[in-house]
C-alpha cells in the first residue's frame, strides 16, 4: 500500500499564518495576541495567537 505524504516541509506556524490564520479572517474572525491578563469571557468570534 501506498502512502501519500501531504507534508510540504513548512513549519507548523507557518501553516497557521497562511492557511489556518487566513481561512479564520476570511470568515469574520479576529486574531489577538496572547496576553496573560486576556479576559476570555469577553471574547466572541477570537483566535488567541500563541507564543
Amino acid at each position: 500500500m501506498k502512502r501519500h505524504s501531504y507534508m510540504s516541509g513548512e513549519a507548523e506556524w507557518q501553516t497557521r499564518k497562511k492557511r489556518i490564520d487566513t481561512r479564520l479572517k476570511q470568515k469574520g474572525w479576529k486574531l489577538l495576541p496572547f496576553s496573560p491578563g486576556l479576559n476570555l469571557k469577553n471574547l466572541d468570534r477570537c483566535a488567541i495567537e500563541d507564543l
